[in-house]
């Protein structure tokens, strides 16, 4: 299963890089052997299927430090003037 999760994400355009560990020799072989894993566009739609979109856990914390554009209506509907 970790050479899917790998193949999908060196398929996956927005993603820049992995961090990946390997406490095992066989972890490294895992790693590598991803890289023969090529996914049709059909098996990228089904492991992706079941994905939420979310936002950050931290995203509160940004946004609480970025003063709103003036004349902007922030998330809390008020104008900011």
């Amino acid at each position: 299963m970790a050479q899917v999760a790998l193949a999908w994400v060196l398929k996956n355009p927005v993603v820049d890089s992995v961090l990946s560990g390997a406490t095992k020799a066989h972890h490294l072989a895992d790693a590598v052997a991803a890289l023969d894993i090529d996914l049709s566009e059909d098996e990228v739609t089904a492991l992706e299927a079941g994905y939420v979109p979310r936002a950050p856990t931290y995203l509160h914390l940004v946004r609480a430090r970025t003063p709103p554009a003036i004349g902007v209506v922030s998330a809390d509907a008020r104008v900011n003037a």
